[in-house]
């Protein structure tokens, strides 16, 4: 991002800033100063900035105010000190639900260079759906998601207590962090975990400006027109050919390229064939440029078939160092993903990969009471109507009132990712605190709900994921009826769905969630 200075003395320039825009918290950023003329010189320095914190009282009544610092350090052109103030608003087609969602432009005023300089400028912040504890969604919010942050941090903290310490996290943030929000979730996990896990490289660019310097691991493959960007941005790729790490030789520049090597031991997806792994190793290690930097495989039954894992984790140990042996002897191992960490820590390696527990829904329902649950999503009553009996529900009429009923129609659908294959299937939300029965088929913008006895207007929020008053609605119980699993539950809400990060307080004591 750049800024146009407006000289108040002898001194012209203009100055470029980048910081992190972090609305929880303090953020670090770094900014220089370049001028011309009389006295010119470059001012260099770090500072902290604040992310202004939006909110929101309507449609487009929504700002954010903070202050900043940044540029803290000297140069031949004087220090380069500066602050002022940020202000924050929508875009002008913006609504308060965009905003939450990162659509918001703010502008910055402030003083830098020994208060020569006055600066101004305008931007895009990528980081506003912050809310504390007491925050409530906006009324003009249709169908959103809010995702405790400070949980997150404490199932990496329980993950890790039951790895060891031996064994460092790789958190898998792909899949905009399996429907949890990537940049918010990396923002909260920088500085406590050794890598994080995406599966392409548009997924490593999003999130590296909050990763902090935390390495940032290519789990997917990549593609030939997309290795000069991997090596130019210090991605590190897992290359599953000998071809394939070949290719990156052209980008080195004289350079070594870091890369872990997969070992297909079961999974039939990526990776050289294990019993071609050492022949494939020696001529990579053999490459100009390229360097192995870990040994990776994965697990296709960790969480089914405990007797085929042990022995698969037992195989790939075995190969790993042989690989290890024959010259990347520093190659970090990683092979257990969420289930296996769970079951069988001893056998991680240096390295684990979990991703599901991270967000609070383990793999292994014995292991669910470690856990918290890290994300609710709510949508909101549209519309509550007498049906008399004999009257049709939804396309199809398939369910047709045997009696007097109160219907709620809910603004969501299976275009937000809530499944259209719960119709017919017994699902439920939770409006007032009870479980209303969802009828007929799930349509693509709405849903209806039996709230007959139930206290239901229009404006009310209905929980589809989570806990209101004292009844739970899972991803495990959605997964199980609409046939799926409970990963494409989540990955599945959609983009028109708000998502809104809190922290809550680390020091409450909360209830364990059921299985």
């Amino acid at each position: 991002m750049e800024a146009f200075a407006v000289s108040l003395g002898e001194v012209f320039g203009v100055t470029f800033a980048g910081d992190s825009v972090v609305s929880t918290g303090a953020g670090f950023g770094f900014g220089r100063r370049f001028a011309t003329g009389a006295g010119g010189g470059a001012g260099t320095g770090v500072g902290v900035t604040r992310g202004p914190k939006m909110r929101c009282k309507s449609e487009r009544d929504c700002a954010g105010f903070s202050a900043f610092s940044e540029g803290a350090g000297v140069g031949d052109g004087g220090n380069g000190r500066g602050g002022g103030a940020e202000l924050a608003w929508p875009n002008a087609e913006g609504r308060a639900s965009d905003v939450r969602s990162s659509a918001a432009k703010s502008v910055r005023m402030g003083l830098v260079g020994n208060g020569r300089e006055l600066v101004f400028y305008g931007r895009r912040l990528s980081s506003l759906s912050s809310m504390s504890a007491a925050d409530e969604a906006p009324a003009t919010l249709r169908s959103w998601v809010e995702v405790d942050l400070a949980a997150i941090r404490r199932n990496l903290a329980a993950i890790a207590s039951i790895a060891g310490p031996r064994v460092k996290i790789m958190a898998v943030v792909k899949a905009n962090a399996y429907g949890h929000g990537a940049t918010h979730v990396t923002d909260a996990l920088a500085g406590s975990v050794a890598m994080f896990g995406v599966a392409n490289v548009s997924e490593a660019e999003e999130i590296s400006p909050h990763a902090r310097g935390t390495p940032i691991c290519l789990l997917g493959g990549t593609l030939p027109a997309e290795h000069a960007a991997v090596v130019r941005r210090g991605f590190i790729p897992v290359v599953s050919s000998f071809d394939e790490a070949a290719q990156y030789t052209a980008h080195t520049s004289g350079g070594r390229v870091k890369v872990h090597l997969a070992v297909d031991t079961g999974m039939g997806r990526l990776g050289v064939w294990e019993d071609e792994a050492v022949a494939v190793a020696r001529k990579i290690i053999a490459l100009p440029g390229i360097e192995i930097t870990g040994i990776c495989s994965h697990l296709p039954v960790a969480d089914e078939d405990a007797a085929f894992t042990a022995a698969q984790l037992a195989r790939f140990h075995s190969l790993a160092a042989q690989l290890r042996a024959l010259g990347p002897s520093d190659a970090i191992v990683h092979v257990e993903n969420s289930a296996a960490l769970l079951a069988a820590p001893n056998l991680a390696g240096a390295l684990a990969r979990p991703g599901i527990v991270l967000y609070g829904e383990s793999p292994l329902p014995e292991f669910q009471q470690k856990l918290e649950r890290a994300l609710t999503w709510k949508t909101r009553v549209l519309l509550v109507r007498d049906f008399e009996k004999g009257r049709g529900v939804s396309y199809g009429r398939t369910f047709i009132t045997l009696g007097p009923m109160r219907i709620a129609t809910l603004a969501v659908g299976y275009a937000d990712g809530f499944p259209r294959q719960l119709s017919g299937k017994k699902a439920a939300v939770l409006i007032g605190g009870k479980r209303c029965a969802i009828l007929g088929r799930v349509t693509m913008d709405q849903i209806m709900a039996d709230v007959t006895g139930v206290d239901a207007a229009p404006g009310n929020e209905a929980v589809l994921l989570g806990t209101q008053g004292g009844e739970t609605v899972s991803a495990r119980e959605l997964a199980a009826l609409a046939g799926t699993i409970v990963w494409d539950i989540f990955t599945g809400i959609g983009q028109r769905v708000a998502r809104l990060h809190r922290n809550s307080d680390a020091s409450a004591s909360k209830a364990p969630n059921p299985a």
